[in-house]
């Protein structure tokens, strides 16, 4: 359980600069001020940064929901009665 619990603070600040970096990749990808032959020379790689960080983002999604899941499977295994509304014995 302990390595469950362990791993979605750091997660959740992996997903925060994922975003973060989405966010900066596609604003340099539309940047209006760039010439067009300039932006040619690197679109490849730019596209390439951009589709890597997205299957990223999604798999540290994934990871992270699988993450919650098992803390309540954990949480509801420790606690039968958790959400229930059934007081313990």
């Amino acid at each position: 359980m302990r390595s469950f619990i362990a791993i979605r603070k750091p997660l959740k600040i992996v997903i925060d600069a994922d975003t973060e970096f989405q966010a900066k990749l596609r604003a340099l990808k539309d940047a209006a001020d760039v010439p067009r032959a300039e932006a040619q020379q690197y679109e490849f790689v730019l596209n390439n940064a951009i589709e890597t960080v997205d299957a990223s983002t999604e798999d540290h999604r994934k990871l992270m929901a699988d993450q919650e899941d098992e803390a309540k499977r954990k949480k509801l295994n420790k606690n039968p009665s958790a959400g229930t509304g059934v007081s313990p014995e």
